[in-house]
């Protein structure tokens, strides 16, 4: 049989678990880029916008609202989400895993590093 903790072999423990203490199932680092504090730093999201590249090519800061704003949290207000989401695309920018292309109010976001600039 396949465990997902050692310490949880059997369903009821399981049940009992996800009613008494769920943070046993949490991780300290995040499996994917090994920051701490996995649940605030935004991987969740990160995938949703490169899963969402990937597929389509490209996406409008609209479409990226559209994807993201009915994922986050309900206690944050409109402003506080939609700072939130600015900041994921600003450090996804600084990352290199997107870049930007066109004017800032029409801006088109694209899956990886921009284009480099052609030698003369």
């Amino acid at each position: 049989m396949n465990k997902i903790l050692a310490s949880i072999t059997t369903l009821e423990q399981h049940l009992h678990a996800v009613a008494n203490d769920r943070d046993i199932y949490r991780t300290l680092v995040c499996p994917h880029c090994s920051l701490g504090g996995m649940w605030c730093h935004g991987c969740y999201y990160r995938k949703l916008v490169t899963d969402y590249l990937k597929k389509y090519g490209q996406a409008t800061r609209k479409d990226l609202d559209s994807l993201l704003l009915a994922k986050l949290a309900d206690v944050l207000d409109p402003a506080q989400k939609s700072h939130k989401i600015c900041n994921q695309l600003q450090a996804m920018r600084l990352e290199g895993l997107i870049h930007r292309t066109g004017p800032k109010s029409t801006a088109v976001c694209r899956w990886g590093a921009p284009p480099s600039e052609p030698q003369s």
